[in-house]
This record gives C-alpha cells, structure tokens and sequence, in this order.
C-alpha cells in the first residue's frame, strides 16, 4: 500500500470516474486502474464496481476512503512541520542549572545575540539530580552545576553511570553569603562558630536525595545549627539574605547588577569548589550550544572580578583584617 494508491483511490470517489481522475491529475487511465488493482490485490477486497456511469465504491471502499484521506491529511501536516526551508526550521537550545545569576547572564546574552527567525530557548533552574537527569534524557543539552573534594567521588560515579562528562569553568574558593548589614561585619574575624549562632539558608532538595547534590558548600559545623531556612528560588533567597541575619554558603560569587543588599566572604577551607558543565559523552552540543559555554565564559569571569572588587572594600573584615571566615 502507497500514498500514491490511497491517492487515487480518494481522488476516484471523488469524480466518480477514473477517466475525470485521469484528466485531473494528469495520469493515463492504465495506470490508475492498475495501481488501484493492485490495492484490491493486496487488501484482498473489492474497492471499486463498474458501470456505464463510471464507478462505484463498494461498502468496504467507501470505508477504506475514509481511513484514505485521514492518513493523506496526516501526511500533509508531516509535511508542513518538516519543510526544509531555513526560514521555518526552528532553533532549539535547552540548559538546566543550579542557581547561579551568571548562567542567567549567560542565557540573556544568547537571546540577544539570536539571529533566527523561530526559535524556543529554555533555561530551568533546578536542583542537582534534576539536571543530570534532565540532560540524561536528553531534556536539556547541557548542565550547569558544580563539584568539591568531598562531593568528587560520588558525583563523579553517577556522571560516568549515566554516560555524561563534566568540563570545568573554573575552580574557585567557596564563600559564606550574607546581609551588609550584618553584625559580624563589624568583628575584626568571623569563626564558624560565630556563624552558627545565625539562620543558615539553604535550597530544597527533592525527597530522598543525598547531601551530596546539594547547592551549598557542605561543613560539618551546619548539622549543628539549630535554624534552618528553606527556599525554592533564587529570589527568595536574595531577600531573606539581604533583610535577615541569615547566611549561606556556595561559590561566593556576586551578580553584578544585584544591588548592595548581600556581601559574601571567603571561607577558610582546604577544598575548592569546580564550577562546571555536563553533556552526554561523545555527543555533540550544537553550535548554539557552544556559543552558549564561550558566554558562560565570559559571564563566570565578570562575576569573579566583581566579586573581588566587592570584597575588597568591605570595611571591616576584608579590609586591612581577616580576610577569610575560619
């Protein structure tokens, strides 16, 4: 059975008669019948009856038409969604990471740098688990996310299980986020224990899933801590931290456009942390892909002179004291 014979067949019912058919699709007479012949053959069915009139459609015919001219229009569709011009073919890009303001940067910078004319870019942030199985499944193209000493082996191992590579964006020094207003700014140093006495904010992690996929940078002291805070959102974070005597912890880094609501300090630690991005061993990211890593690039780096320069004229701790919270 071909879509050239249900063709036919649909058309034939139409004039009633293969010889308009013929005239109209500009084919002999011979070879419809033929190719129509061939049909019943195969159905091992009568379509269609002659008569001095033309034809006639038999019952199972009139049925089998139906069923024609559905799959002849699901045919048209395909078609049309699959038309080869570049001015309809859809770019599509999809990034999954943890909270970070410059894959965000990253991600705006790329929509404005598009040239085409149809495209659907999406960026989800999402906690750790959630992006390797995002681009596992090929949901995303490539994740964002980051490792540390303690979290390697683990994380490592379930990147290798689900055949996905991890490349570095930086290494970096994890730091502690809390508000300018803050009254540990005016000490000459900050100990742990100093911090522990204050909220400690931190991310949801879905149910069931281990610490090591978490989005702060895990020390011993926090299972001590007697307040926690939980929140979903980048947003909600940036306001606890800015309004409270709240802290966290995780790369340190700043947005540049946040205003001066937050400081974050250096923490004291002999790991560091690897920022860093996943994609499906020996796969391809696409060229929009790439583009996208050489802005992550450009946005971490921006991000790490900023925050440099911030920590550099905090008044107290970072300036002319301890620069580091031990």
């Amino acid at each position: 059975m071909t879509f050239q014979q249900l063709s036919y067949l649909v058309e034939v019912a139409k004039t009633g008669s293969i010889n308009k058919t013929s005239r109209q699709l500009f084919v002999s007479q011979s070879c419809i019948s033929s190719s129509l012949q061939q049909l019943e053959n195969e159905l091992n069915v009568k379509l269609l009856t002659r008569n001095s009139r033309g034809v006639e459609l038999t019952a199972e015919g009139k049925e089998l038409v139906q069923y024609a001219a559905s799959i002849l229009e699901q045919k048209k569709i395909l078609q049309s969604l699959c038309a080869s011009s570049p001015s309809t073919i859809s770019t599509s890009f999809s990034v999954s990471s943890q909270r970070y303001p410059f894959v965000e940067s990253a991600f705006l910078k790329l929509l404005q740098e598009s040239e085409a004319s149809f495209y659907k870019y999406t960026i989800n942030e999402c906690p750790m688990d959630t992006i390797i199985d995002e681009v596992r499944d090929s949901r995303s193209n490539l994740g964002v996310i980051f490792i540390n000493s303690t979290t390697r082996r683990v994380l490592e191992s379930i990147l290798k299980k689900n055949e996905l590579q991890f490349e570095t964006l930086a290494e970096i020094t994890p730091g502690i986020y809390l508000s300018k207003k803050h009254p540990l700014l005016r000490e000459t140093s900050i100990t742990m224990e100093d911090l522990c006495r204050y909220p400690f904010l931190s991310y949801k992690q879905n149910d069931g899933v281990a610490m090591d996929f978490s989005e702060e940078f895990q020390v011993p002291a926090y299972s001590s801590i007697p307040q926690r805070i939980l929140v979903s959102d980048r947003s909600s974070a940036i306001r606890i931290l800015s309004e409270t005597l709240a802290f966290s912890t995780g790369s340190g880094r700043l947005d540049p456009a946040l205003d001066e609501g937050i400081v974050t300090l250096p923490l004291e630690s002999s790991q560091t942390i690897r920022i860093g991005w996943i994609h499906p061993k020996n796969s391809a990211i696409g060229t929009v892909g790439e583009r996208f890593v050489s802005l992550l690039k450009v946005e971490l780096n921006r991000y790490m002179q900023m925050t440099c320069r911030m920590q550099e004229t905090l008044p107290s701790v970072c300036a002319g004291r301890q620069s580091m919270v031990s």
